[in-house]
């Protein structure tokens, strides 16, 4: 949700549209796309460094180029939260296109952010995703489990005294 607001922000500063290519790069983190690291920094490389002349680019720096990626890891798998409820470990890694341990411990830096919800059974290799409640659903769901309990509890206690009737006749 931070990044979404922080993206339509600029969306509303006027000198992005100075900016083309930095507007085309903006435009693709406000989809739910996943998001190819390889083809945009293809694509855009050439258009974001600066040449020669020009004042510097911060993407000059081979380090924000990383922090550039880890943005669009961390968009792509809020993306996959999005759209799946389980995803196997290995498919979700694929297409992150990260190895194994490396997207684990993105969507584990994730998940510690609070930016989605995931269990990771690691002996099914399987990641599930799912919808933070707030606490009034939790707590609507608690009681509607309550009142299944004290209605089995109820149930039994009928069939008790029910059997002990029976036994008393007899």
């Amino acid at each position: 949700l931070l990044n979404y607001l922080t993206i339509s922000k600029y969306y509303s500063d006027t000198n992005l549209a100075k900016l083309p290519y930095y507007q085309n790069v903006l435009m693709c983190f406000d989809t739910a796309e996943l998001l190819n690291w390889g083809i945009l920094k293809k694509v855009y490389s050439q258009h974001l460094k600066s040449s020669p002349g020009e004042p510097a680019s911060p993407l000059d720096k081979e380090e924000n180029w990383d922090v550039l990626q880890m943005r669009v890891v961390e968009h792509n798998i809020r993306v996959l939260a999005k759209y799946y409820t389980r995803i196997s470990l290995q498919h979700f890694a694929h297409l992150l296109h990260l190895d194994l341990k490396e997207a684990e411990k993105r969507l584990c830096e994730q998940v510690v952010k609070g930016q989605v919800t995931a269990k990771i059974d690691r002996l099914d290799g399987v990641i599930s995703f799912t919808k933070q409640k707030d606490t009034e659903q939790i707590l609507n769901d608690w009681s509607g489990n309550l009142n299944s309990v004290m209605d089995l509890i109820g149930n039994v206690n009928h069939l008790i005294t029910k059997e002990r009737m029976v036994h008393q006749v007899s």
